[in-house]
């Protein structure tokens, strides 16, 4: 015969009682039934509208508003669930424990009136036993350890064989502990054995109880020198467990252990702990991952693969065992053998989005984008639709640099996996196209999704911080991950060194930077990073350890740039030409390599070989980031813009002159004053290509200087800005925009920041820069500061373009600050 349901046998009830029946009382508690039904569903939100119905016909139930009370509380609506109770006991004076549970939540908003409202339940009740027990709870958590002792011996006095009383004592003479403990005395020893007394009492009481013994464990890993009775108290209490065989007590029981085995650093323990947690939730694989790292620690990682076999052994049909091990084995940098298991686990064929997907993450860190972009290929032919698909898409595209790509495929999933990964995905996407701020907030909801320690977001969420300048920050999440067993990857030790040097803590930066100088193998970053710190103090050093890395790194453009910077700064610039021709001699250099020897010719006057060099690094890449304005330079000092400008006409008009010429020729015409032909060059690139920031760049500059669809010169200026982040040129037109659209203070920022950089990498700053400068000095009513800018550029180029304009706003703010001032000391910023 079929059993009913225990929601049809409530419904079967309420129908006999109401059949035919239309009275309140009938309505009434077929409501009731109803409600009782969906609550051993556990579907509460049809349980709380079937007893507010009930409620409508008997506003007078206690008992309705008791269950309603407890059904708010426990969906987190406090102050609906705070009327409910209230109303179970003035309905009811009897219903202590809706009072006493009123007094609870009150707690959370008003501690005064909750004591206040106790006070009156307890006259009331003044030989009920529970009053005295939440009076003494509620001292402890103010931290009046005594008024809760006093409350629980009287609530003890009353009912002497409660074991709830008992473990109200026992709690009172922790809070006792505690108090002892935050003054920094020992407390008395009678005090731990009137505390253990109390929970042996429970114990004893309810005839073995997990709780007690846990709380017993506890105190006695308290007490000085009570390590084994901790330790047998928590063997006592898993044991209870397993033969009660209540697997939550027993799961809960041995993690308490190994919690204790962890804080006091007992390794074997904590294996034999984990063990226990493992045999009580043997399905749990975030438990088996934490056995095996514990194994690991205690026994090496033998003992890890050990625990990863048994695992797989018991649970070869679930994805998420396979996902543990490969990871760990990620872990341990051995992903080919991850890449192996997985590849054999598909092929026997247990086929899971999940398991796609984490070939395609394990490929991807071993560097195989090839073989990723195949299994993503085979994924979506299986899994099409499935989210962990896209997600895989979304990978794939930030490891190829496409962040904006991943966004938007993100955004398709947004609302379907709204997981940590995501998340962290999408933090990488914003990352990668410069939205810092958007990244961060990303970052921020996968840490607050992530369950245990979020290595993988915090590892993130450092490179957002670094990338940020949140050097604080940065040095926190990187502290995190150490403190969480984490070992810190080159280039995250490398982040720690930069952010320490930005925040002045140089000496302890220096000790980073010399641990990766020392290895065997010298990092580039490192040695560039030392040169920029301690090059100026060290030349000689900084070379030596640049030289170095070139050896493991030859052609690197950072490590050249770098080195040549050094060089030109000693004057020593012929010695990092000659370095730079034996680079190009041997077939290694790459665009940018021959630009910065172009720029080397270009300061040593040999104009026509930086002209080859800088012509031939531009056909090769058309978007490199400052080789449209080298060969501007090159043509305006050899007098050849009319003559550049022909020959770039010429090739338009017979189809071959390639998008990112055209920005040159923009230029060309710029200088010619042949504004609406610059415009046009720049929107016809734009329209081919809408990333090339170049174009980008040198639009909302003529946009500005025309003063015409300043929004739009804005928009195009700062997303040319986030495109090249280390172009003084690009920074200086976010300036003068926000100059022209009236934002001066920002202006100004943006303004000094693109002279500081200039200054930094080439030595010196052109006269439109310092102009721009004065302009806005001007406009902030600081005129002596602003002559000064005016001043300043003229002196280094009496002839460019602004230059009538700077003699004028410089007479103009002369006469404003008067005749007498020496403007000259006054050039600040600029």
């Amino acid at each position: 015969m079929r059993t009913l349901s225990t929601r049809a046998r409530h419904l079967a009830l309420a129908a006999l009682l109401c059949a035919g029946c239309t009275s309140p009382e009938e309505r009434f508690a077929e409501h009731v039934a109803r409600a009782e039904a969906y609550l051993a569903e556990r579907r509460s939100d049809e349980a709380r509208i079937e007893l507010l119905a009930a409620l409508k016909l008997d506003p007078g139930s206690a008992d309705v508003n008791w269950r309603l009370g407890e059904l708010l509380s426990e969906s987190g609506d406090f102050r609906a669930a705070l009327f409910h109770f209230g109303e179970a006991y003035r309905l009811d004076p009897s219903r202590v424990d809706a009072a006493l549970r009123q007094v609870s939540l009150l707690w959370r908003e008003s501690p005064q009136l909750a004591r206040r409202f106790l006070q009156r339940v307890k006259r009331q009740h003044p030989d009920d036993p529970r009053v005295l027990r939440t009076e003494s709870a509620l001292a402890l958590v103010r931290g009046d350890a005594t008024a809760a002792l006093t409350a629980a011996r009287a609530a003890l006095d009353l009912a002497p064989d409660d074991p709830e009383s008992w473990v109200q004592l026992g709690a009172a003479h922790k809070g006792r502990i505690r108090e002892a403990l935050a003054r920094g005395a020992d407390p008395a020893d009678t005090l731990y054995e009137e505390t253990i007394a109390a929970f042996e009492k429970v114990d004893e009481l309810e005839g073995g109880h997990v709780g007690a013994r846990l709380e017993k464990a506890r105190v006695y890993g308290s007490w000085k020198s009570h390590g084994a009775d901790a330790v047998a108290a928590y063997r006592s209490a898993i044991a209870l467990a397993q033969e009660r065989e209540n697997r939550e007590h027993w799961l809960g029981a041995a993690l308490a252990m190994e919690e204790y085995a962890h804080k006091t650093g007992r390794q074997k323990l904590r294996v034999q702990a984990l063990r226990a947690a493992v045999a009580a939730a043997p399905s749990r694989i975030r438990t088996w991952e934490a056995l095996a790292r514990a194994a690991e620690a205690h026994g090496g990682p033998e003992e890890a693969e050990r625990v990863y076999q048994t695992l797989l052994e018991q649970h070869s049909e679930r994805p998420a065992a396979h996902i543990a091990y490969t990871s760990h084995l990620a872990r341990q940098r051995r992903g080919p053998d991850a890449i192996e298991h997985l590849e054999r686990v598909l092929s026997q064929g247990l086929d899971a989005a999940i398991l796609w997907e984490q070939l395609v993450r394990l490929e991807l860190s071993d560097g195989l984008r090839a073989d990723a972009r195949a299994t993503y290929h085979r994924m979506r032919e299986l899994h099409a639709d499935h989210a962990l698909t896209k997600r895989s898409a979304a990978r794939l595209a930030i490891a190829d640099g496409r962040g904006a790509d991943a966004l938007e495929i993100l955004g398709g999933i947004k609302g379907t996996d709204d997981s940590s990964e995501v998340e962290q995905l999408r933090a990488l996407g914003y990352l990668d196209v410069g939205d810092v701020v958007s990244a961060t907030a990303a970052i921020q909801r996968a840490l607050s999704l992530s369950q245990d320690f979020p290595v993988t977001a915090k590892r993130i969420e450092a490179s957002i911080r670094h990338e940020a300048k949140q050097w604080d920050a940065a040095l926190q999440a990187l502290r995190a991950l150490e403190e969480h067993g984490q070992t810190l990857t080159a280039a995250e030790h490398l982040m720690r060194a930069r952010s320490l040097y930005e925040l002045g803590q140089h000496e302890a930066g220096r000790r980073e930077l010399d641990a990766l100088l020392g290895e065997s193998t010298v990092s580039p970053q490192a040695a560039v990073e030392f040169s920029k710190w301690e090059g100026q103090r060290y030349p000689a050093e900084a070379q030596r350890q640049l030289s170095r890395a070139l050896r493991f790194a030859p052609g690197s453009y950072e490590l050249l740039a770098t080195m040549t910077r050094l060089d030109v700064e000693t004057g020593q610039a012929d010695r990092a030409l000659r370095r730079l021709d034996k680079v190009v001699e041997s077939q290694l250099a790459v665009p940018r390599v021959l630009l910065l020897r172009a720029e080397i010719l270009s300061l040593a006057g040999e104009l026509r070989r930086a002209e080859t060099d800088a012509l031939t690094a531009f056909e090769v890449d058309p978007q490199l980031p400052g080789a449209v304005d080298l060969l501007f330079e090159i043509y305006e000092r050899q007098g050849k813009l009319a003559e550049a400008l022909r020959a770039f006409e010429e090739a338009e008009s017979v189809g071959v002159l390639h998008p990112g010429a055209r920005v040159l020729l923009g230029r060309l015409y710029l200088s010619q004053g042949r504004g609406d032909e610059a415009r046009a060059a720049y929107e016809k690139v734009i329209e081919v290509n809408p990333e090339n920031a170049a174009a980008k760049n040198d639009l909302a500059y003529l946009l500005a200087v025309e003063g015409r669809d300043l929004a739009r010169a804005q928009t195009l200026a700062e997303e040319a800005q986030r495109a090249l982040p280390d172009q003084p040129e690009a920074i200086d037109t976010v300036g003068y925009v926000y100059f022209r659209r009236g934002h001066h203070e920002a202006a100004l920022s943006q303004l000094q920041r693109a002279i500081a950089l200039a200054e930094a990498q080439r030595g010196g700053a052109p006269a439109t820069f310092h102009y721009h400068v004065g302009l806005t000095l001007s406009a902030l009513d600081r005129d002596a500061e602003a002559a000064a800018a005016f001043e300043r550029a003229l002196a280094l180029d009496s002839g460019f373009a602004g230059a009538v304009d700077a003699r004028r706003q410089l007479e103009a703010a002369r006469s404003r600050v008067g005749p007498n001032s020496d403007t000259r000391s006054e050039r600040g910023p600029s």
